[in-house]
Formats: C-alpha cells, sequence, structure tokens
C-alpha cells in the first residue's frame, strides 16, 4: 500500500503538481488506513502543504469517489492533482472532473490504485498503481493453509512489489 502511495505521490511531484488531495478508501481495513498514513508520510517528506480538506473519507466505491471529488471542486483552491484510493473511485473522479467542465489530465491529473482493466479503457486512460492480482491470490491462500496447519504461528508480513502505471489522466 505504502510503496504505492509513494510511486504515485513522487509521479504527481515530478510533473510540478504540489496542490494533491487525497481520496481515501475505508479507513476501518488495512488497505485504507495504510494508503492514508503513507499519504500522510509522503506530503510531509515532499514538503507539501497538506490541509485537512483535501483528504476526502470515502470507501473505495465510485459512488464516494464521485461525491468527494465533487467537494474537492467546490474548493476555493481546488487540487491540480488526486490520489484515489481505489481504481474505483478514480474512475468516478474523472467523471466529476468532467461533469465540471473541467478536463481530467489537463486541468486535474487523477491517480488510481488497483489497474483494473477499466483502468486502460477510460477516457483519458487512468495512471494507476498496478499489483500483481494473481500473486496477492496466492499468497493468501498459502497464508489460509498456514494458519490452518499451525493456528499459533506468528502471522508473516510479506511486502508484493508495485508498479506505476502511467496514462493519460497524468500527463
Amino acid at each position: 500500500h505504502a510503496d504505492g502511495v509513494r510511486l504515485a505521490l513522487a509521479h504527481l511531484h515530478a510533473l510540478g503538481h504540489r496542490r494533491i488531495a487525497h481520496l481515501a478508501g475505508a479507513t476501518n481495513t488495512v488497505a485504507g488506513s495504510e494508503r492514508l498514513q503513507a499519504f500522510r508520510s509522503e506530503t510531509a517528506a515532499l514538503t507539501l502543504e497538506l490541509p485537512d480538506k483535501l483528504i476526502r473519507r470515502g470507501d473505495f466505491s465510485s459512488a464516494s469517489g464521485y461525491r468527494e471529488t465533487c467537494s474537492l471542486l467546490a474548493l476555493e483552491e481546488r487540487p491540480t492533482a488526486i490520489v484515489a484510493g481505489s481504481d474505483l473511485m478514480a474512475l468516478a473522479a474523472l467523471q466529476a472532473i468532467r461533469d465540471a467542465g473541467l478536463q481530467p489530465g489537463s486541468d486535474i491529473a487523477v491517480t488510481g490504485f488497483d489497474d483494473l482493466e477499466a483502468a486502460a479503457l477510460a477516457h483519458p486512460p487512468l495512471t494507476t498503481i498496478r499489483q500483481d492480482r494473481t500473486e496477492l491470490g496466492m499468497l493468501a491462500a498459502t497464508r489460509a493453509i498456514e494458519l490452518a496447519d499451525g493456528p499459533d504461528a506468528a502471522p508473516q508480513d510479506t511486502i508484493l512489489p508495485v508498479e506505476l502505471v502511467v496514462r493519460g489522466s497524468s500527463s
């Protein structure tokens, strides 16, 4: 989670964005809380201002992505870029930006997380963080078997690599 957020922020920062918002996923989940924590840490490391109003809490859904992007667009000083906690939120953000009469990718850059198949088909195609979902599924199955075989064993932390896939939503 953290590595993906760092990659997205570094990419947007390199493009010159300094007012970057976060559409947080459900913070009662590991993914949502770790991505939000990484966003806060990385913006501090990049010495970016992060007013509370640039953190919008959703639930990974497209509905929350659309709603919270509309809230960001209503700000007196709106963000120039958005890091969404999921591709569903990011795809909805693209639509909210278009509905506001702006051009996603040009007026406001957007990044997602997951690299869903729809990300490449979006208009503009969505910049996102790719996770190896097959490897993630195999690892989850392995860990479940290990837990069944030894319920008292200490859980292992494994970090799978992620990749930034740059597309038109952050040009």
